[in-house]
């Protein structure tokens, strides 16, 4: 009966190397960086309306043209258009 962003209490409870996996009902890059700073990990569907940005240039990215000529990429970004979450 609870939405699914009514885990965001837990998350003061996040150790250095404890892994949390979401489903897209739990998708927010500010909770991704809560976790990251807990220096926690954190594995998730990529919600397909998020912002991508360039770790380097800071330039967004557009996830369609980079996957255009690959069957798979692996790359690190930047998560979201506030957070810019590693």
């Amino acid at each position: 009966k609870r939405s699914d962003q009514g885990y965001k209490e837990y998350l003061d409870e996040v150790s250095a190397n404890d892994l949390l996996i979401f489903d897209l009902g739990y998708f927010a890059p500010h909770s991704f960086k809560k976790i990251d700073q807990a220096e926690g990990y954190f594995i998730s569907h990529y919600k397909a309306d998020t912002n991508l940005y360039d770790m380097d240039t800071y330039q967004k990215l557009d996830l369609v043209e980079e996957l255009q000529h690959q069957n798979f990429l692996e790359k690190q970004v930047l998560l979201g258009k506030e957070t810019k979450q590693k």
